[in-house]
């Protein structure tokens, strides 16, 4: 799935890149880490997007090539800590629907 067929869309990016973590925001929010040809290989979500996004330079796999390439951006919308569960449970279940399985990083389909 593309990360422009997100509904609601992820309305900010950043590049996926140990630098450019300062752009990312504190804020809760969902997010997804979506190659240069924009297909997303991972959906999560946070009460800190920055802090988050930089764990997972610690782990070496999202940062190799997958099937459909590297993480390249990461797309993000702001929510209410509230609205996070409902986000991106609506996010993998698109992707689900669009692909027929989760992005592949996501190994469990989140919180229901």
């Amino acid at each position: 799935m593309l990360a422009s067929a997100l509904c609601p869309a992820a309305n900010s990016r950043e590049r996926f890149a140990y630098p450019d973590l300062r752009g990312l925001p504190t804020d809760p929010g969902c997010y997804a880490l979506v190659t240069v040809d924009d297909v997303i290989i991972y959906i999560g979500q946070s009460i800190n997007i920055a802090q988050r996004v930089a764990q997972h330079f610690d782990d070496p796999a999202k940062r190799l090539n997958t099937p459909n390439g590297v993480a390249f951006w990461c797309y993000y919308r702001r929510a209410k800590k509230s609205d996070l569960d409902r986000l991106e449970r609506g996010w993998l279940n698109a992707h689900q629907i669009a692909d027929g399985k989760l992005p592949h990083f996501n190994v469990q389909s989140g919180p229901v």
